[in-house]
């Protein structure tokens, strides 16, 4: 990752990577929806406060007077109006990501369009203003640009440069005028900016943080510790979004899978729980390298799993735990060890919207004792077919 890239992360105008920069952008897309209509009637409203403050004290026949009197307002308040009303039109649109991370970098663009042409009208008004009280003019354009940069907070790349454009302008002229009351004023100014900006990027840090944070506790709360894959409880609340989803009137089907290890007590019991508990990591690991994208896999306790398929056909889903049987039935190597074991498995189908997972998983169950009590049967029986070979 380059430097530019993360200096953009840390100051909001690039996603993170994964869960992190949904979650983010989230936020941010809420926080903008929000505010930004505010921001924009904000910037008319103290681009209409300054004309009138002006309008008597400024001489309209030069240049500057021109593009403090008529130009630059003709072209910024419109400008926000228009812009202020798409916003306002996007407040029900749903949350997309990659259209989210593109409509902030097109709101950065406009508002630093705007913030340059907010600094140049104060620049020109400070020019042609001729009276004792032009003293006003930056201050009312330091309180609209910290205006806007509380709109844009929740992306301090975008509030600090528009804040920069807007104000430094002004504050510079202020600094290099010579006189001592508007010296005082743009080091005030600039002096409220710096703060302001070290107080935009805490901010948001600290909502990054936070964000981290829940998504820690949140797979806390649903994944199983040993494994990595979902708990009992992430697996019934996964079933349900897979239920809602699909809807009432929808005929797809959903199957449930429970698997339960073949000879894995016996390893557990006589080499330990630290060695039961690798085999199990190793084990879940195999699982979802095989399983994939096809199905959402759990451990429910113990060396008990079981896996959601949803919209295959049930033939599909019995042909995959055939050959995840194979791959879970390959040796496990730990240590200067090799373990062995295996998988009984059985499986369940119903319609999505008649589809129960408390029903499920008890016929799931009822099915995996079957194939235990055919194995039971089978292996003396293969024993006895050896022996018969051998004589």
């Amino acid at each position: 990752m380059s430097k530019l890239h993360k200096f953009f992360q840390n100051t909001g105008l690039k996603p993170y990577d994964g869960e992190l920069g949904v979650n983010v952008l989230c936020l941010q897309y809420e926080h903008l929806r929000k505010h930004i209509p505010l921001l924009y009637l904000t910037i008319c409203f103290y681009f209409i406060l300054a004309v009138v403050f002006i309008a008597n004290e400024v001489n309209a026949d030069n240049l500057g007077g021109k593009m403090a009197s008529y130009i630059l307002p003709i072209i910024v308040i419109p400008l926000a109006l228009i812009r202020a009303i798409i916003w306002h039109r996007r407040r029900n649109d749903p949350f997309d990501a990659e259209k989210a991370a593109k409509i902030m970098i097109n709101l950065t663009s406009v508002s630093a369009l705007i913030g340059v042409m907010c600094g140049l009208w104060a620049v020109f008004a400070w020019q042609a203003e001729s009276s004792g009280q032009k003293f006003y003019l930056p201050l009312i354009m330091a309180m609209g640009g910290f205006s806007v940069a509380y709109c844009l907070a929740i992306i301090p790349f975008s509030a600090i440069l528009n804040l920069s454009l807007a104000v430094f302008p002004i504050s510079c002229v202020l600094l290099v005028s010579g006189e001592t009351l508007f010296v005082a004023i743009s080091i005030t100014v600039i002096t409220a900016m710096v703060y302001l900006m070290g107080l935009l990027r805490r901010h948001f840090a600290q909502m990054v943080n936070m964000t981290k944070l829940q998504l820690q506790m949140q797979k806390q709360a649903n994944t199983d510790m040993l494994t990595g894959l979902l708990n009992r409880r992430a697996f019934r609340d996964t079933f349900a979004k897979l239920k809602l989803q699909e809807g009432e009137d929808n005929n797809s089907h959903i199957s449930v899978a429970m698997i339960d290890l073949d000879k894995f007590k016996p390893i557990n019991d006589q080499h330990g729980h630290a060695t039961g508990d690798i085999l199990l990591q190793m084990i879940a690991k195999r699982m979802c390298d095989e399983i994939r994208d096809t199905g959402y896999i759990a451990r429910l306790g113990g060396d008990e799993f079981a896996v959601i398929f949803n919209d295959k056909p049930v033939q599909y889903c019995r042909e995959y735990l055939k050959t995840l049987s194979l791959q879970l039935s390959q040796p496990y190597h730990i240590e200067d060890n090799s373990y062995h074991v295996g998988i009984s498995y059985g499986i369940a189908h119903d319609i999505v919207k008649d589809a129960d997972l408390g029903n499920l998983l008890s016929q799931a169950d009822a099915a995996l004792y079957r194939m235990k009590a055919i194995k039971k049967v089978e292996k003396p029986m293969k024993k006895i077919m050896k022996k018969l070979q051998s004589v």
